[in-house]
């Protein structure tokens, strides 16, 4: 008797188990809708020369009127699935959830969005009746920034207002460069390999 109570509670554990899983699954996907001025796939560009990528970039930021654009590589596409629903990527997070703080701000904070996001679902790209699945490691860079950027018509795109960050300089944390053929001032932060790197526009005194 003994021996049969434990195969029943083993059968409802394991029953228990697959459908847990099974609802998990459902859950772990999310769809959203193609849009190519905001979503970018590595093979539409891989050959483009700086000017043409400069002459899209241009155009997809006066189409989206954000400060970056997502960057995906594409791993396979799939078809006949039924998803429940289909949102737009550049709705989901061009709000104040994904940016980081300041009344200005329209930064995307990325360590969010792998968080809230590409960590927690299985991502598909809807496009035409097909379902893209895309590379998703937990160290992938997906949303790239636009700036800085130098525009060649500098009346066409107005200066976006913007929340201000004092920092003093401190030669322990921070390293001042000098590019050797353009000639401009830039910084980074030690020990970050070059990256996160801020440029000197002009100098303010008082």
């Amino acid at each position: 008797m003994r021996n049969k109570m434990k195969v029943i509670l083993t059968i409802l554990i394991l029953l228990f188990f697959v459908e847990a899983f099974s609802q998990n699954k459902e859950n772990d996907s999310i769809y959203f809708k193609y849009n190519e001025n905001y979503i970018l796939f590595y093979e539409n560009f891989k050959n483009l020369n700086y000017k043409e990528f400069e002459r899209r970039v241009l155009q997809n930021i006066s189409k989206t009127k954000t400060e970056g654009y997502f960057i995906l590589k594409k791993t396979d596409t799939l078809y006949n699935l039924n998803p429940k629903q289909i949102f737009d990527l550049k709705e989901y997070v061009e709000n104040r959830a994904f940016y980081y703080s300041g009344t200005y701000n329209k930064t995307i904070n990325k360590d969010l969005l792998k968080e809230k996001i590409f960590n927690k679902y299985k991502v598909f790209i809807v496009k035409n009746n097909t379902f893209i699945t895309i590379r998703q490691h937990p160290f992938e860079n997906f949303y790239n920034s636009y700036y800085p950027i130098k525009y060649e018509d500098k009346n066409k795109y107005p200066t976006q207002l913007k929340d201000t960050l004092y920092l003093k300089y401190n030669k322990k944390y921070l390293i001042e460069k000098i590019h050797p053929y353009e000639n401009y001032t830039y910084y980074y932060f030690k020990n970050s390999g070059n990256n996160g790197s801020f440029f000197l526009k002009q100098k303010i005194f008082h």
